[in-house]
């Protein structure tokens, strides 16, 4: 599917993580050796330096697709005030932050970037994620909780494809059919 978005010139933004965020990050590397200027079609923003740089540390041209934001900046503060507005436990992420366990930390205060940008002033024109729905859908299971929240609280549309009907819709979107979606999966 991201493969299919970046040859399409469409930007996709996530965080690098296993799943999704993995998934994406395979499609635009892909994408990217098919692509005449070779671009990576992604703002990737990763917690940490390096974070799961096996990923892409050998693709050509990705300097500007894979960003660390030092949590020094003001920008990444701003993002951190967002990400504890929508986080249900703020409390949680701050007490083991404290107690020199700070990756959930990093991983939540790069939340908002992925739906708002780098400058987080660019919202994206929606959201596509696989977690499981909790609380009657106005939430989901995991860290991606904190991105899905926010996207929900700024009226991006979101399509969560945990649903078969979401699978539908985009797949419709991107003009592919389910048949052509599990061979560019590889299946």
């Amino acid at each position: 599917m991201s493969f299919q978005m970046a040859i399409d010139g469409r930007i996709g933004r996530s965080g690098n993580a296993k799943g999704m965020d993995e998934g994406l990050t395979r499609g635009v590397v892909g994408a990217s050796q098919k692509r005449p200027d070779g671009r990576v079609m992604a703002e990737i923003f990763l917690p940490e330096p390096n974070f799961r740089d096996w990923l892409f540390k050998n693709v050509p041209n990705h300097r500007d697709s894979f960003l660390y934001i030092d949590p020094s900046e003001e920008i990444y503060c701003r993002s951190q005030v967002i990400a504890e507005s929508v986080h249900p436990n703020w409390n949680a992420v701050m007490a083991a932050a404290n107690k020199g366990k700070d990756f959930a930390l990093k991983a939540h205060s790069r939340n908002p970037f992925q739906i708002l940008g780098r400058d987080l002033e660019k919202p994206s024109d929606y959201v596509i994620l696989f977690a499981e729905p909790v609380n009657k859908g106005k939430a989901v299971k995991g860290g991606t909780n904190t991105a899905y929240c926010l996207a929900r609280e700024r009226g991006i549309r979101t399509y969560n494809l945990w649903h078969e009907k979401n699978q539908d819709k985009v797949l419709d979107y991107l003009s592919l059919t389910r048949k052509d979606w599990l061979a560019l999966a590889g299946k």
